[in-house]
């Protein structure tokens, strides 16, 4: 999952974030390889998604994500310190007494 992809012959990237949600509806319905995510030193062809909560992001379009290894501990654990990050600012945010 990536955040970030390209257009064919673009070199400033599409950021899934700031694409409006009408917009990134659209852009679903666009062929496979109309959008590229950098995969190491190539770029593949791109899927557009959208997460159950509303997160839209580019994935590797089936047959390019190439080999994929476990992740390490050290990448679960800094997981699920994003997580409980953001736990602890939405927390925060919800606040009545804020």
């Amino acid at each position: 999952m990536t955040l970030l992809a390209y257009l064919p012959g673009q070199i400033e990237p599409v950021e899934s974030f700031s694409v409006p949600v009408e917009q990134w509806t659209q852009r679903r319905k666009l062929p496979v390889g109309s959008f590229h995510v950098q995969a190491g030193d190539v770029r593949v062809p791109a899927v557009l998604k959208r997460s159950p909560r509303g997160l839209q992001f580019f994935a590797c379009a089936p047959g390019y994500g190439g080999a994929t290894a476990p992740k390490s501990i050290e990448h679960q654990m800094a997981q699920i310190e994003l997580v409980r990050g953001l736990r602890t600012a939405e927390e925060y945010w919800t606040r009545a007494d804020r």
